[in-house]
């Protein structure tokens, strides 16, 4: 963060069933635990889209920020699931919608 002497590291927990990932807000959205990972430069972590799912429950001003710079680096079919699962998760209105589509 900007301002520390060091730098910090966020560790993201992923609920899982054994073949699925669970929403921890929504335990009712439950996708394939193959698609949760990609790597990135060499580093696995969290698909970015799945992240963004997560930031778009408070969309705090930093969320938004990150929804910005992130939106074109995803591909369509990235998107397409980003705006699918926001629908399923919190309906036709969330702000993202329209710079998804």
């Amino acid at each position: 963060r900007s301002g520390r002497e060091h730098w910090e590291l966020q560790l993201m927990l992923a609920d899982s069933d054994g073949a699925n990932w669970v929403h921890r807000h929504f335990p009712e959205f439950q996708e394939p635990e193959t698609g949760l990972i990609e790597n990135y430069g060499g580093w696995p972590c969290v698909r970015v889209e799945v992240q963004l799912l997560y930031k778009a429950r408070s969309l705090r001003e930093r969320d938004r920020l990150d929804f910005d710079v992130c939106l074109p680096l995803l591909d369509e079919g990235r998107k397409l699931w980003l705006a699918s699962s926001l629908e399923r998760l919190y309906g036709t209105e969330h702000e993202w919608l329209e710079a998804l589509r």
